[in-house]
């Protein structure tokens, strides 16, 4: 956290989950250097109930209200993931869960100033019809922000960025847009997934990638800060969208 915070970055976005000593340790830090938190509350795989989730904000009220800029909604909730199944109906079930982070953040004080953020798809399969789903399910009501995940795959950081804005105007009644991932990956010893670019053109285009969103009246996280152990291989996408550490 001293890291980032010598970054002059304001905030992070990570998932908060009540009970774990990472997330109180998580929120300590955080408040000792002044870094607020964007912070997620809901698995993508469907596994915590309305009176968990509710339990969950409320413990975001008692505890890290002070530093939480933003509660957001079910992660890329379109794509299950390698071995598992998307829900046909998960439209519903995602905008049933905003409904429920939506009235329990606006029905408590100590998270007045709190930020709700909506669900984002997956920056890949993520089309316009499934966009269009999450509209007619009413998912505009229960945020102040739209969220989107947009990977430009090699390409320059607007790559598609224009297209999923229009269908935020069209479906989600225009909110205005949180990217709450973005970046490029350096595993260019992969041969599938997106295509990978070096660290140095990464390097350059993260600027780019910030003024593109900006001039765009949206908001913009990198993803991520730090690359993950990827053995010097640089055949794993995943571990390779940070940073890597000097």
């Amino acid at each position: 956290m001293a890291a980032l915070a010598k970054t002059n970055a304001g905030y992070f976005r990570g998932m908060y989950a009540n009970g774990l000593s990472a997330t109180s340790e998580t929120t300590r830090v955080a408040r000792e250097y002044g870094v607020e938190w964007g912070m997620g509350v809901c698995p993508d795989d469907w596994s915590l109930s309305d009176a968990e989730l509710v339990s969950r904000i409320k413990h975001i009220a008692r505890n890290a209200a002070d530093i939480c800029l933003y509660i957001e909604g079910v992660n890329e909730p379109n794509f299950a993931g390698a071995g598992r199944r998307t829900a046909t109906d998960w439209p519903q079930r995602t905008v049933a869960k905003q409904k429920v982070i939506w009235q329990t953040v606006k029905g408590d004080s100590r998270l007045a100033h709190v930020k709700v953020v909506g669900p984002s798809l997956h920056a890949v399969v993520g089309t316009e019809a499934q966009y269009k789903l999450l509209g007619d399910a009413g998912v505009a009501r229960y945020m102040e922000y739209a969220a989107m995940h947009r990977y430009p795959g090699g390409h320059y950081p607007d790559q598609g960025l224009d297209q999923r804005l229009a269908w935020v105007k069209r479906y989600w009644g225009g909110k205005p847009t949180w990217i709450t991932e973005t970046g490029y990956n350096n595993a260019l010893a992969d041969s599938g997934g997106q295509n990978p670019v070096p660290e140095d053109v990464s390097a350059v285009y993260a600027p780019s990638t910030v003024l593109e969103a900006v001039d765009r009246g949206c908001k913009v996280i990198w993803y991520e800060l730090l690359d993950d152990p990827d053995a010097g291989a640089k055949d794993n996408p995943e571990a390779t969208v940070g940073c890597s550490p000097p």
